[in-house]
This record gives structure tokens, C-alpha cells and sequence, in this order.
């Protein structure tokens, strides 16, 4: 028996979010009917979950996460808010030997690409918000000072680390999601979400970068989503999704432990489409896997699909029961 979940939250300029995801349905099209047709090639990237503990319940929340908003001049979601992250570099490439690892090295910091992808999310979080995920504690002054070096020229990270006789907190950073940028898109990125819990004794003086974001925020998932329907934030669809399944976490302690049991990071590539709504509204279809129209359908007749129309808020629709928009398709395929 189907159903229809539905998951409604307004979206600030979603006339904005419609359109680029129309623009990139469009090119789905164009690019379905082109036997020449080659996607680029997705950039690897890394972005963090920064959440931090509350000296006291906000929001009915005792954790805060960091977003950065996305100068409005950015090729690539101009003033969405986001977690911070960026494209890996040839720089975050070290060897297993390198001085910045831990001794012994985990199983998980033999793979090269994890060291790459761990490193790079550490440098980027530190370049658009100030935030030095790296022990021991760096003064603000001394990070004052190299900043702009970095900003200038990312290569000078690890020399930076090496001066200050500090080290990333490797083993801290939980793989959370792996979302792949679709195949019509220009610009496209091979992103791993990675999350760490930080203690409230842990002071960081978040600061935005002022060239690719322009301000910074804290805020519990509650208030994410509340500013997000007061049409103060603008989030891409998979921050949303993952700023909803952060809503079933109220305390720390209970989110770091789910990440520490390890995720489902199997590389999520939604696919979109353009339908007409029943009232000859168009709208785009964000299929997920599963979807009956995505590269991954469980059945002929499955839904699940994020539904964004000019001027409402994203939907999500399932065919499936007690299906959520966040769920590994390992696990979808398993209730069937």
C-alpha cells in the first residue's frame, strides 16, 4: 500500500532554488537526447557538520551545528547557506608516514583518498569559518596570524600545523553522508559529509572568510529549519535533507554515537526531472535512489522524490512505508 509522506518547510528565495533546479532538469533533457554527451568529471570534495555542545537546552536541543552563507556572487548555490567544506587539493595528498598522522595509523588513515578527503576537510573549515579542528588548542592570535596565508596560498596549511605543533583530530571526523553532484550539472562535486562532536569547553572563534562566505551562524536544527521557513536561510536539497534527519537527534551525545556505528556512505547522484504539476504548474523532481526514475529504482511504481515547485517549499513524496528522505538505499532495499 502507498503513500504519500510529505516534509514541508517554505524555502527562503525558493523562486531562486526552483530555478536552478530547473535549469539543471532542462539539461538533463538536452543531455538524455545527446549521444555526444559526457558528464564532467565530479571534484572531490569534503564538508563538516561542526556540532557543538550547549552549556544549556536551546530549541529543545543541546548541540549547535556552524553555517556559513555563500557569497551571492559564487558560481556554484550564490547565498545558500551550507556547512563549511570545499574541493580537495593536491597539498591534502600526504604520505602515511607524514609527521601530522596519529601512531599507530588506524585501518581507516591507510586509504590515501580518506587521508586526502580528512585533511582537506580540516584546511577548508579553517579557511571559510576559523575554526581549527586540530589538538592542542591553537591560540586565536597565532591563527590570526596565518590565516591569511592560507587563504592566499592553501599549500601553507601543513606548514602551518607543523609550526604550531598541532594535529588534526583525525579519528573525530564521522563519515555522515556521500552525495554526488547530477550529471547535467557544469560544476559538479563528489562531496562526503563528515560530522564532529566538539564540547563546549572547546572555545572557537568562528570568523566567515569574507571572499567565499559572508557570515556565519550557530544554530540548534530546530532553528535551522525555523530560519529556513522565515525565509532567512537558503538550503540546497541535500542540506536540507540533512538538517531534517539532525532534527531526530536532541542531544549529542545520542547523534555522536550513531556516527561512531558508522553510516551507509554509498554515493547518493539524484536525478532530475521536469513534471506539470495537477494544477498545470510546472515542477521539478528531485528522484532519489529508489525512485522509480532514478539510476537506482526499486520497483516500476516506487516514489521518493523531493518535489520543488516556483514559490512553495520542498516535499518529499514516498511510496514507502516509514521511508525518510535521509535513508540509505541498502536499508530501502532491505524493507522490500
Amino acid at each position: 500500500r502507498s503513500f504519500v509522506c510529505a516534509i514541508r518547510f517554505v524555502s527562503p528565495r525558493v523562486r531562486s532554488c526552483f530555478n536552478s533546479a530547473e535549469r539543471i532538469a532542462r539539461m538533463s533533457l538536452l543531455n538524455k537526447n545527446d549521444p555526444n554527451f559526457t558528464p564532467a568529471v565530479p571534484k572531490l570534495a569534503a564538508t563538516v557538520l561542526i556540532c557543538r555542545a550547549l552549556e544549556q537546552v536551546r530549541n529543545g536541543f543541546d548541540y549547535e551545528v556552524l553555517f556559513v552563507k555563500r557569497k551571492e556572487t559564487a558560481r556554484f548555490m550564490p547565498g545558500y547557506h551550507v556547512f563549511p567544506g570545499g574541493i580537495t587539493e593536491p597539498s591534502d595528498e600526504i604520505p602515511e608516514d607524514h609527521p601530522l598522522l596519529p601512531c599507530p595509523l588506524s585501518e581507516s588513515l591507510h586509504d590515501p583518498v580518506t587521508r586526502t578527503l580528512r585533511l582537506a576537510a580540516t584546511r577548508e573549515v579553517f579557511e571559510e569559518s576559523n575554526v581549527l579542528l586540530c589538538d592542542p588548542i591553537v591560540p586565536p592570535e597565532q591563527l590570526a596570524k596565518w590565516r591569511p596565508r592560507v587563504l592566499k596560498d592553501c599549500t601553507q596549511f601543513v606548514p602551518m600545523l607543523q609550526e604550531l605543533q598541532c594535529k588534526p583530530i583525525w579519528e573525530n571526523l564521522y563519515e555522515w553522508a556521500h552525495w554526488i553532484t547530477p550529471e547535467a550539472e557544469k560544476y559538479r562535486y563528489d562531496t562526503y559529509f563528515y560530522l564532529i562532536p566538539i564540547t563546549s569547553a572547546r572555545k572557537v572563534n568562528a570568523l566567515h572568510d569574507e571572499l567565499e562566505t559572508t557570515r556565519h551562524d550557530w544554530k540548534t536544527p530546530g532553528e535551522v529549519l525555523e530560519a529556513y521557513g522565515k525565509k532567512k536561510f537558503q538550503l540546497a536539497p541535500p542540506t536540507w535533507i540533512t538538517v531534517a534527519e539532525l532534527c531526530a537527534f536532541k542531544t549529542l551525545s545520542e547523534l555522536e554515537n550513531v556516527a561512531k556505528q558508522g553510516r551507509d556512505i554509498s554515493p547518493i547522484i539524484p536525478n532530475f526531472i521536469m513534471k506539470v504539476g495537477e494544477d498545470g504548474t510546472n515542477e521539478i523532481v528531485l528522484c532519489l535512489p529508489g525512485d522509480k526514475e532514478s539510476s537506482t529504482p526499486l520497483s516500476g511504481e516506487s516514489l521518493r522524490r523531493l518535489v520543488i515547485r516556483p514559490g512553495e517549499s520542498y516535499k518529499f513524496i514516498s511510496s514507502l512505508a516509514s521511508s525518510a528522505p535521509w535513508e540509505s538505499f541498502s536499508s530501502l532495499q532491505a524493507k522490500m
